[in-house]
């Protein structure tokens, strides 16, 4: 059987964000440790989404999705 995750978000804490973010980030939640659980959960394929405390920057994400 074939899995892919359809939404998965990373991020590092320290990356600039929007004013009053609806969502406060206090940890990482990097590529590496997304790509661990992939691996670990045998999921082939993923769909990344940009991370609305960040506004407009997209920069580590296109960065990890290269």
């Amino acid at each position: 059987m074939l899995y892919v995750d359809s939404h998965a978000h990373i991020w590092l804490q320290d990356l600039p964000k929007v004013d009053n973010p609806r969502h406060p980030l206090s940890y990482d939640f990097s590529i590496e440790q997304y790509l661990d659980i992939l691996k670990a959960n045998d999921v082939e394929y993923a769909v990344i989404a940009a991370a609305s405390p960040f506004g407009d920057y997209n920069d580590y994400t296109l960065d990890a999705i290269r």
